[in-house]
């Protein structure tokens, strides 16, 4: 990670790596000390356990398809569709993607 000292354009497109065995695809424009910006593009049926990262606040967008989004407290389960977002903070956050389209995400404001 280093720091920014010029404007420079990021080519998403060359640096994705889609096609995982996972389903779990992403996209990082950015990743310096001060803000880390990846595009997380979930194949159908695809999950992510119930996980954080300490020391990172996230938002999640979903910019395709659909999916749920469950906390650990009961009732933290949110269903989100196209062009919603859900703010997570330093919180725990699993994903559950779900319908016949990819989802996109752009989690990692730190």
């Amino acid at each position: 990670m280093g720091n920014i000292s010029k404007i420079t354009v990021v080519d998403a497109e060359k640096q994705a790596e889609w096609g995982r065995p996972t389903g779990r695809n992403y996209v990082r424009p950015t990743q310096t000390e001060r803000a880390h910006i990846a595009l997380n593009c979930y194949e159908p049926g695809v999950n992510d356990e119930l996980h954080c990262h300490p020391g990172s606040d996230h938002t999640l967008l979903v910019v395709q398809g659909a999916c749920t989004m469950k906390g650990l407290k009961e009732g933290e389960e949110f269903h989100l569709k196209q062009h919603q977002a859900v703010q997570a903070g330093r919180l725990f956050l699993s994903i559950e993607q779900y319908g016949k389209r990819a989802i996109d995400s752009l989690p990692g404001e730190h």
